[in-house]
């Protein structure tokens, strides 16, 4: 009967925890299918999965800020994308196959923001990964990523065996949509090396893909490089019709970059069709856009819009535009090639409105560039833009030349003496032209040697940085230890307290006493530091002092709990070892640090930590 009593007791809880669980995998399931048709309503199962207020399966939660990392990274938002892909590492820490995913995922937002190097770090811990697990599918992925990555450098000779290596494993696995984004980059590869036709055929048939299995952003994004296809073998006409197609798609996905990806290659057709002022409205439309996202594609876009401005005589709009162009950090995100290019839009600039100082000088820059150019990119193709630019380079050295020979004959002229300007012209001239060699060696050596000592430094700096990284660790291990020093002896006194609490309970009292006398001398011996969890808040609030003082003073709000909490974090210790000092759960010292930002007005978790570390350095000084 007791039993029977006890099974219709537990059976609704068991059916509630089952059914919960059985929730949450739909959830999963339907924010994998939300996430490239609808995004929104996907972020919102999402937002669910993380609030619940029972206490999930870390997977649940890896998987839940994995997908989070990935709306934001359709959204565009590529800091809050990087944000929930550690977030979801953390959780993943116990299972490679999560945190694998999280790795590769990872790696395109810094792709995005043109931290290559970093891009394809991740996407070597990933293949890692991957091949502990013997994981063939996602190392497949992975080297379609890193052929991306090698896309987007502008190194098509590194990107494309990746490509293939990928594609040749999804094809033999029969696997159509993994290989769908590979294709795409594999029909990249070949528009940027000019084989149009094929990159052409490739692009069809990713589209198509890419409609059937609704992957609607990547679908609009491959409208627009198919476009750029059509537009260089004269079928504008499809090409228009694609892009404002793709234009009309983006705006859900609110992608900045690419719907002024698109108006640039707008504007491009409307020029290439002598509709100059249609082409530099959607010039106009595409720098606002890529401008306000601080993009890389800027720079190549400032270009065409700087070329158009010149012909329709709108050199002080131009004027506006290189001076926004020079001044911004995502100029440093162009490549060498479109910088190049940028620079010699500015030479006819400078050139229409007289300022010859500074059409010299980007000539000069672009030379500079070019050259750098020369020795990782096509050779014929650069030297051949790169004689273009001596050419003007010369001509414009050569017009500066006629107009001092024709002030010296006319000063020759007023003197009666034109027979020795045939003397003395050539002679100026060549001593113009030493004059300048010297100037440009001495030049020349002075980089050289400052580059060396900049080189000296840095190392320096490095070594420094390493000592220091050295004792951080070194101090972080010997706080670990204390607090499991601590732990430890609060488990040793709870042992103690249930041992006193249940000893001999069946004995008759005069039996009990005498025989608890040496377990009663231990346990006073154990409690001899008892308050040792106060006494570690003080010895540890007094080794911060200066540290907490400084940060109560910038944020009185804050009370004794949260600048002792604060000092804690600057451990850098995971949320279970926190949890372990707080003697609370770790969702717990989470919520604590959520609402200590709260109070001092902090947006992100970086911030707060940066904040912190701040305070941290000051007090060290």
């Amino acid at each position: 009967m007791k039993r029977c009593l006890l099974i219709v007791l537990v059976l609704p809880y068991f059916l509630y925890a089952q059914n919960k669980t059985t929730d949450t995998g739909k959830k999963l399931a339907s924010i994998e299918k939300l996430l490239m048709v609808n995004p929104d309503s996907a972020h919102v199962l999402i937002r669910q999965i993380m609030d619940h207020k029972v206490r999930q399966n870390d997977t649940i939660y890896a998987m839940a800020n994995t997908y989070n990392g990935y709306y934001y990274l359709v959204k565009n938002n590529l800091d809050s994308s990087i944000y929930y892909y550690d977030k979801a590492l953390d959780y993943a820490a116990n299972t490679p196959s999560y945190r694998a995913r999280a790795l590769r995922l990872m790696a395109a937002p810094y792709r995005k923001k043109a931290n290559y190097e970093k891009s394809l770090q991740l996407l070597g811990r990933a293949e890692k990964e991957y091949s502990s697990i013997n994981d063939t599918r996602g190392l497949a992925t992975v080297y379609g990523e890193i052929g991306a990555n090698y896309n987007a450098m502008l190194k098509p000779q590194y990107a494309i065996p990746y490509l293939i290596k990928a594609i040749a494993f999804f094809e033999k696995a029969n696997n159509k949509k993994d290989q769908l984004p590979i294709k795409q980059s594999l029909a990249n590869t070949y528009m940027n090396i000019g084989n149009y036709k094929f990159a052409i055929d490739l692009y069809k048939e990713t589209l198509q893909g890419f409609k059937e299995a609704g992957m609607l952003k990547n679908y609009y994004l491959t409208l627009i490089n198919y476009s750029e296809c059509l537009i260089t073998v004269g079928r504008d006409d499809a090409a228009k019709t694609s892009l404002l197609e793709a234009i009309a798609g983006l705006g859900q996905f609110n992608d900045k970059e690419l719907i002024g990806s698109a108006y640039a290659t707008l504007g491009r057709l409307e020029t290439q069709k002598s509709n100059f002022v249609q082409g530099e409205k959607y010039y106009e439309k595409a720098f606002s856009l890529l401008s306000s996202v601080n993009s890389g594609r800027t720079v190549p876009l400032a270009n065409l819009y700087i070329k158009s401005l010149t012909y329709l005589k709108k050199t002080d709009r131009a004027r506006e535009v290189i001076t926004l162009v020079d001044n911004s950090t995502f100029k440093s995100k162009a490549n060498l090639q479109d910088l190049a290019h940028y620079e010699k839009a500015k030479i006819e600039v400078y050139k229409k409105i007289g300022d010859h100082t500074m059409a010299l000088a980007s000539a000069k820059t672009t030379i500079e560039l070019l050259d750098t150019l020369n020795s990782t990119q096509d050779k014929k193709a650069v030297i051949a833009m790169q004689a273009g630019i001596q050419r003007d380079y010369q001509g414009k050295k050569s017009d500066t030349l006629k107009m001092i020979n024709s002030k010296l004959k006319e000063s020759v002229d007023s003197t009666e003496n034109k027979k020795l300007l045939w003397i003395w012209l050539p002679l100026g001239v060549l001593a113009a032209l030493v004059s300048y060699y010297l100037y440009k060696t001495v030049q020349h050596r002075r980089k050289v040697a400052e580059n060396k000592s900049a080189i000296k430094e840095l190392a320096t700096e490095q070594k420094t940085a390493r000592r220091l990284n050295k004792k951080l660790h070194a101090d972080i291990e010997e706080k670990r230890e204390q607090l499991r020093n601590i732990e430890l002896k609060e488990s040793g006194i709870e042992k103690y307290f249930e041992k006193v609490k249940g000893y001999d309970q069946d004995k008759e009292p005069e039996v009990r006493m005498p025989d608890i006398n040496p377990m009663k001398t231990e346990l006073k011996s154990l409690l001899g530091d008892e308050n040792y969890g106060e006494n570690f808040r003080e010895k540890f609030t007094g080794s911060n002092s200066a540290f907490i003082k400084s940060l109560g003073k910038d944020y009185p709000q804050l009370s004794e709990n949260d600048l002792f909490f604060c000092a804690l974090l600057n451990l850098n210790l995971p949320y279970k070892d926190l949890s372990i000092i707080l003697k609370v759960v770790p969702e717990a010292v989470r919520k604590r640090k959520y609402r200590i930002r709260k109070k001092m007005g902090i947006s992100e978790d970086q911030d707060l930590e940066h904040i912190l570390a701040q305070y941290n350095k000051k007090s060290k000084h």
